[in-house]
């Protein structure tokens, strides 16, 4: 399976992904981006909209790039079928 990176590009904190996540394709990729935007809004809601999760594959390549003002500010997504289907909650885990 490929690997990708998923780096946040920010002119204030910008972080580079070191280790990235292997994945199915792009399809699984782009999910795990918007999940990625997700996770920021919840757990560091100062960072506001001026940064983009950008996607590089293997190969240095940057096919994808995620805004998150493009990703609505929903409670719940639905996972890819390649990745199990299903919703998936991106509220706090319960304790």
């Amino acid at each position: 399976m490929p690997r990708y990176y998923f780096h946040v590009v920010s002119p204030r904190n910008p972080v580079r992904d070191a280790h990235g996540v292997e994945l199915t394709g792009l399809d699984a990729a782009h999910w795990h981006a918007m999940h990625l935007v997700y996770r920021l809004r919840e757990h560091a809601p100062e960072t506001g909209v001026d940064w983009v999760i950008e996607v590089s594959d293997e190969t240095g390549a940057r096919p994808l790039a995620v805004l998150p003002r493009a990703v609505p500010m929903l409670r719940e997504a639905t996972k890819p079928a390649e990745l199990g289907g299903g919703p998936l909650k991106f509220g706090r885990r319960s304790r």
